[in-house]
């Protein structure tokens, strides 16, 4: 008896451990959609000064899920100065505002404007990213890389507060586009 109680226990560790592991390697759910509105710089003329260019761009939460530490980047060579645009918001459910980001730009459509959005899922806990070029359409996703998994723990914490985290990951090129382009309102 108690040998099949230990062989039942064993099966029903592994099988968690599987259930877990496949927790992990599931997509994320959410969907992002993104409206760009492109304000061309006027010249100088008789009626003023030259105003330069402008994009607004509003990203509106799609999913079935609630996500936390969202934070959406305007990216590209012509994004000048210091600061990068970007907007945080702790919370983000499908009901909710989209988040709105305005840039001014030297051109009127650069092909290399791109919208970062990052993402934390807790269940699992992982964090996930996705950028879209507003130009071309072009959609990329950040992918962890499963190499770079280390144990760790936070400081100034016991050994209770290990856990497994990654270090580094790439943005890859994907054929599927839970990012899309609203196309702008005539």
């Amino acid at each position: 008896m108690e040998v099949l109680t230990l062989v039942f226990s064993l099966v029903a560790a592994t099988a968690g451990i599987v259930l877990w592991r496949l927790e992990w390697l599931k997509t994320p759910q959410q969907v992002w959609r993104v409206r760009r509105h492109l304000v061309p710089p006027v010249p100088v003329s008789e009626s003023g000064p030259a105003q330069p260019g402008r994009v607004d761009v509003r990203v509106h939460p799609d999913g079935r899920d609630t996500v936390y530490s969202v934070v959406c980047t305007l990216r590209g060579a012509s994004v000048v100065g210091g600061r990068r645009p970007r907007t945080r918001r702790n919370r983000c459910s499908p009901d909710s505002e989209p988040l709105h980001l305005a840039l001014v730009l030297p051109q009127p459509d650069p092909a290399d404007l791109w919208v970062e959005v990052t993402w934390v899922t807790f269940r699992p806990s992982l964090h996930h990213g996705e950028r879209i070029n507003v130009h071309t359409g072009e959609f990329l996703r950040w992918r962890w890389s499963w190499w770079s998994l280390r144990l760790g723990r936070r400081p100034g914490e016991g050994w209770s507060s290990v856990r497994p985290y990654r270090t580094r990951g790439r943005w890859i090129h994907h054929s599927a586009r839970p990012m899309a382009l609203i196309p702008d309102q005539a």
